[in-house]
Order: C-alpha cells, then structure tokens, then sequence
C-alpha cells in the first residue's frame, strides 16, 4: 500500500495568473486533516507545498506578495472541497482512495 495519497488537481482548477496548483498529498493510512498542496508558480514546480488545513479550508503558508497571497487564499475552499470528496466520499477525480464506502460502514 502507497504512504502517500496524490489527488490531481490541475484538471480541476484552473490556472490563475502565475499559480498552478498540481496535486494535493496526504497519508494513504492515516486520516488527517492536513494535505500538502504542490503548485508550480510560472510553470515551475516549487521545492516546499502548501500545508492546507481541511477542517478550517485555509492556508497556513503564506506569501509576502499580497497578489499572490490573495490568488492562492482564494482556491484554498475549492481544493478542501475537492480533496474532500477524494477521501470521504470516493469521488472519482482522485488516484485512489482510503476506504470503501463498504469499509466506512463497518468501522
């Protein structure tokens, strides 16, 4: 079994001036509520993601460009919402997921 959970996002969201959001990433055997979000800023994919807190869909990097801050604090509700369905419901736009819906109602 994989440790880690990649969810694809660039089908999802849209690249937005200079970001682009990759994949989010999360533990594949543990439930957590934080996934780190890999982005590429001019086409270029950054060495350090973007740890996202799912319960409170917020950011907790930030940058000192205040533009870019703003676009990035503006998808971060949209990728909690997608990253979400991945781990609790199934959604098909995910690589894999945790639990079957099976698993979910016997635990």
């Amino acid at each position: 079994m994989p440790e880690i959970q990649t969810i694809d996002l660039r089908k999802q969201i849209p690249i937005k001036g200079e970001v682009e959001f990759l994949r989010a990433e999360t533990s594949a055997q543990v439930r957590t509520p934080f996934v780190l979000v890999r982005y590429a800023l001019n086409g270029a994919e950054q060495k350090e993601g973007l740890r996202l807190d799912l319960d409170k869909r917020a950011f907790l990097d930030h940058f000192e460009d205040s533009s870019l801050e703003a676009t990035v604090a503006t998808e971060a509700l949209t990728i909690a919402k997608i990253v979400g369905g991945v781990l609790h419901r199934g959604n098909p736009n995910g690589e894999e997921r945790l639990t079957s819906d099976k698993e979910n109602l016997t635990s």
